[in-house]
């Protein structure tokens, strides 16, 4: 039995999470999802648990009490939790936005989508993650291939 990966999620909208958790798991079942509805109560349970490898932590940017900019700081400043890679997501595409949060530590950072098809994608992208962590925008065709290969339903 393979161990699951680990996805830490904060975001305040149910909604959102709920549609991301049902695309990643679409394409990959081996999932186990930590979820947080801000910043604040996310890094309360990264303190809690052992990271282990694979396992990442997505990011809402605009949630209460910290929002995703604080909560990568706070990250930043713990040497057990900065090795875990981190995506942002959010609704906003100002570049300046992208390049904070990757000077913070986000390894990648992406645009919420506003339909089904470009979710399947965001959720490809983020997979990918765990095969290639240190590259970001990582373009490993054989992995995209593999990944757009599998048809998925996400209800």
């Amino acid at each position: 039995m393979h161990t699951k990966k680990k996805i830490y999620f904060a975001d305040d909208d149910f909604d959102d999470r709920l549609l991301l958790k049902n695309a990643l798991t679409a394409i990959d079942s081996n999932l186990e999802f930590f979820e947080a509805d801000n910043g604040d109560e996310l890094l309360t349970i990264l303190n809690t648990v052992d990271l282990k490898n694979d396992c990442m932590i997505i990011l809402d940017m605009n949630m209460p009490k910290l929002n995703g900019l604080e909560t990568l700081k706070q990250l930043g400043a713990n040497s057990s939790l900065q090795v875990v890679p981190a995506i942002m997501i959010t609704t906003s595409q100002d570049p300046n936005l992208f390049q904070t949060a990757k000077r913070l530590g986000a390894v990648d950072c992406f645009t919420k989508p506003v339909n089904m098809d470009d979710l399947l994608v965001l959720a490809r992208k983020i997979l990918l993650r765990f095969s290639r962590p240190d590259q970001a925008g990582c373009t490993d065709l054989s992995v995209i291939d593999q990944l757009n290969t599998k048809r998925v339903s996400i209800f």
